[in-house]
């Protein structure tokens, strides 16, 4: 399940995901993306997996295609995670679009809309 933040405004999306993160949450979640890429011609976004606790490989498979598929226009993007695993997706992500995926520890996840703002 995954709700918007409130602090989301014009580009700046934060998604926050608790429980499992599954395949169905990406039927609503990637339309209601792709329809602010539309709006805005760029997009910052915040994924803050504190309370996230597993993810299916189709949701995984669909991360990477919809990263691959908008790259060019994902200016800023963010992860706030400690699980290690994530953060291995998050590097092969990074391989993947060649671009930079920053990483908040839970501890600093205070600082990761201020950094998607600036």
């Amino acid at each position: 399940m995954y709700n918007i933040l409130r602090q989301s405004s014009d580009n700046k999306i934060g998604i926050c995901f608790k429980g499992n993160v599954e395949s169905r949450d990406f039927k609503t979640l990637l339309p209601f993306l792709e329809q602010a890429i539309q709006k805005e011609r760029s997009l910052r976004i915040l994924i803050d997996l504190q309370e996230a606790k597993d993810t299916d490989l189709t949701s995984i498979l669909k991360i990477i295609i919809f990263g691959l598929k908008y790259k060019s226009v994902l200016e800023k993007k963010a992860v706030i995670t400690d699980n290690h695993n994530i953060l291995n997706l998050v590097r092969i992500m990074e391989l993947l679009t060649r671009k930079k995926i920053y990483c908040f520890p839970i501890s600093d996840s205070e600082n990761a809309w201020e950094w998607l703002e600036k």
